[in-house]
C-alpha cells in the first residue's frame, strides 16, 4: 500500500480507498458497512508503519524492489536485473562431485535509504517478548540477509553494508527491530551462496532444524547446548490449536514429526549457514 501511494503520488488514504474499492467489485473483499469498519484499524497500521521507517530515515519514495531473472505478468520491480549465475560443486550419488550451474531468481522485499534498508512490515493482533518471540520475529533476518548476499554477489549493491527493518503493528505499541550487516564483498557473498547452495542440493534434509531454534540457541549464548533448544520447539508443535513456531507455516507438512540432527551436525549446520548473520546481532541479544 504504501509503494502503491508513492508510485501513483497519492496520499495513503487515497491509496488504500483505490485498493480497497478495487477489492469490492472483484468480491475478493468486504463491502458496506464491514468495510468501513476495517478502515480505520487498516490505516492507523499503515500510519504506524510509515512512522516506523520515517524513525530509521527511510521514506516509501525510496522503497524499491529488486528482481532477478523472469517475473510474472503482474510481477512488480523497480530494478530488474539477470539471474544471479552460481556454479556449485555437488557430490552426486555415487561419489562423483559435479559442477552445476545454479542460477538464483525472485524478488527481494523492498529496499531503501542511506544505509540500503530491507524493510518487512507486519499486523498482529500482539507480540510478546520472551525469547521464543522474538525468535520468531528474527525470521525477517534471513530474507534481508539473502537477498543482501544476492545484491552484493550480483553488483547490484556495493556490499558496503545493508540493514533489516521490521515493523509490527499491534493493538498496544509498534514493535519495531533494526539490525545492520556489516560490509559484505562480492566474493564473499557469492562464496556464501555457493556453500549454501552446495548444502542444498548435496545433503539429505530430513530433519527438524527450524530458524526460531537458531536464534533462541545464540541468544542463550555459543556454551549453551543446541539439541535441547530443538527439543523445546519441537515441544512448541505438539499441542492443539495454532502452531506455535511460524516455522511450522512452510512447505512441509507436520516438520516436527521429523528426527532431530545430533549435537555436532546441529553445530556444524548453525555455523555454515547463519554465522554471518549471527554476527550482526546487537551486543543486547547476547546472553
Amino acid at each position: 500500500m504504501l509503494l502503491d501511494a508513492a508510485a501513483r503520488k497519492q496520499t495513503v488514504e487515497e491509496a488504500y480507498d483505490t485498493l480497497a474499492r478495487a477489492r469490492e467489485l472483484r468480491g475478493t473483499g468486504p463491502s458496506g458497512v464491514f468495510a468501513r469498519g476495517e478502515r480505520g484499524d487498516h490505516l492507523r497500521a499503515l500510519d504506524v508503519w510509515r512512522e516506523g521507517l520515517a524513525q530509521h530515515h527511510v521514506s516509501a519514495d525510496d522503497l524499491q524492489i529488486h528482481r532477478f531473472g523472469r517475473g510474472g505478468e503482474h510481477t512488480r520491480a523497480h530494478q530488474v536485473h539477470e539471474p544471479l549465475l552460481v556454479e556449485v560443486g555437488v557430490e552426486d550419488a555415487s561419489g562423483v562431485l559435479r559442477v552445476v550451474r545454479v542460477e538464483i531468481g525472485g524478488r527481494t522485499v523492498p529496499v531503501g535509504g542511506a544505509d540500503r534498508t530491507s524493510v518487512v512490515l507486519a499486523k498482529r493482533g500482539n507480540e510478546a517478548g520472551h525469547e521464543w518471540a522474538v525468535a520468531g520475529r528474527r525470521r525477517s533476518l534471513l530474507r534481508a540477509f539473502v537477498d543482501y548476499a544476492v545484491l552484493a554477489a550480483s553488483g547490484a549493491e556495493p556490499g558496503e553494508g545493508h540493514a533489516s527493518l521490521l515493523v509490527v503493528s499491534t493493538h498496544d505499541q509498534p514493535v519495531i527491530e533494526r539490525v545492520a550487516f556489516g560490509p559484505l564483498t562480492a566474493d564473499a557473498a557469492k562464496g556464501w551462496l555457493r556453500h549454501l547452495l552446495a548444502e542444498l542440493l548435496g545433503a539429505p534434509h530430513a530433519y527438524f532444524f527450524p530458524c526460531e531454534a537458531v536464534f533462541v540457541h545464540h541468544a542463550r549464548g555459543p556454551e549453551a547446548p543446541v539439541v535441547p533448544v530443538l527439543e523445546e520447539a519441537r515441544d512448541k508443535l505438539g499441542g492443539d490449536g495454532p502452531p506455535a513456531l511460524r516455522s511450522a507455516y512452510g512447505p512441509v507438512p507436520r516438520p516436527q514429526s521429523y528426527p532431530l540432527p545430533g549435537e555436532s551436525a546441529a553445530r556444524g549446520m548453525i555455523e555454515r549457514r547463519f554465522d554471518l548473520l549471527l554476527a550482526a546481532l546487537p551486543p543486547a541479544v547476547r546472553r
